[in-house]
């Protein structure tokens, strides 16, 4: 696939690690290094470059910046984080002024609440035509887009994904220590009070399962001292990968999660999954047969859902963990690379 320099361009705020994977992903499947640009994401990650190898561009959030001021041409293509974001918006402008196409990244999930109809009804009546397609991480995703008025045919799945060179499974589940693991920011939202609470709840009943905890946060306190239950910082990627394959189940309690890029390096670990139906990755990486999602967020639910999980045999940790890994591979970087390939073609008829 030949395109010329400067047809494409990706915008991406807070450019996170796996979305640099991603697009080098897309880079190497076109055949070129379109630009990128970016704003730095709240924990830095060295080596943004490398991982690019050039053509990285970062600006300011919340200023309008321009392709000229950039050094760029305006491209006829270009994907980007949404319409919050000023120093993006004014980037498609130029792009649709020059008649090209302009991809959205949306990566909520529909709640239906009031803020989301509101939303909805003003996006249809004056967002919608600005972008010509909506790139949205799976099918949470998709229902929002449609809801807020954007046609099926127009929506593209697999916005997200982990690494894979990273995340694997390199121990079999039924080795691994009878251990829950939580990865994320100690804070309300998480849920990892409630989780903890049913946790200990089930202490007694169950004194060979622990509870790991990855993250910082106010809540960190909390967590400490108490028995079964290990707290670590924030990690790295490769030290988080190597967690996982120390634990049987990945907990995710939220309250509300867009996606939950963890649950799918989870998945790709071989871990089974505990999660609330708020977490937009559910839809897609939790089966029955690896996993549960419970209603909400509460004691009393998460409690249900780890005696359900306690309760397996051997064979159905197995299943579970092969599972978990084969529902993995429909997103990450090839996914990513597909897509994008689709979006030349459709939109600048690149074959």
């Amino acid at each position: 696939m030949e395109i010329c320099e400067h047809k494409i361009a990706v915008a991406w705020n807070g450019l996170p690690a796996y979305g640099a994977h991603l697009v080098k992903a897309a880079r190497i499947r076109l055949g070129y290094d379109f630009p990128v640009v970016g704003t730095r994401p709240d924990v830095p990650i060295e080596g943004m470059e490398h991982i690019l190898g050039g053509g990285l561009y970062w600006v300011e959030e919340n200023c309008r910046h321009s392709w000229a001021e950039l050094g760029l041409e305006v491209p006829r293509l270009f994907v980007h984080t949404g319409w919050r974001y000023p120093h993006f918006v004014s980037l498609a402008d130029e792009v649709r002024a020059a008649g090209g196409k302009v991809v959205g990244m949306f990566d909520n999930s529909w709640k239906g609440n009031v803020r989301q109809w509101v939303g909805a009804v003003y996006f249809r009546l004056f967002l919608r035509h600005k972008f010509s397609a909506a790139w949205v991480p799976g099918l949470s995703g998709r229902k929002l887009a449609r809801r807020i008025g954007v046609h099926s045919q127009r929506i593209h799945e697999g916005l997200y994904g982990a690494n894979p060179n990273v995340f694997q499974c390199k121990v079999p589940i039924c080795e691994r220590p009878k251990k829950i693991l939580f990865v994320g920011r100690l804070i309300d939202r998480k849920g990892i009070v409630e989780l903890l609470s049913a946790f200990e709840v089930l202490r007694t009943e169950h004194p060979d399962w622990q509870l790991e905890v990855i993250g910082n946060g106010p809540h960190a306190e909390l967590l400490q001292g108490r028995e079964g239950v290990n707290v670590k910082p924030f990690c790295q990627p490769d030290r988080i990968a190597i967690a996982m394959n120390e634990a049987r189940v990945l907990a995710l309690p939220s309250h509300e999660e867009h996606w939950g890029l963890v649950v799918h390096e989870a998945a790709l670990c071989g871990c089974a999954l505990l999660l609330t139906q708020a977490v937009g990755a559910g839809a897609d990486l939790v089966r029955s047969q690896n996993g549960i999602c419970v209603a909400k967020t509460s004691v009393e639910q998460l409690k249900q859902g780890l005696e359900h999980v306690y309760a397996w045999a051997p064979e159905q940790w197995t299943q579970a963990s092969e599972l978990s890994v084969d529902l993995a591979q429909d997103f990450g970087p090839v996914r990513w690379a597909d897509e994008m390939s689709e979006f030349v073609r459709k939109f600048l008829k690149v074959e």
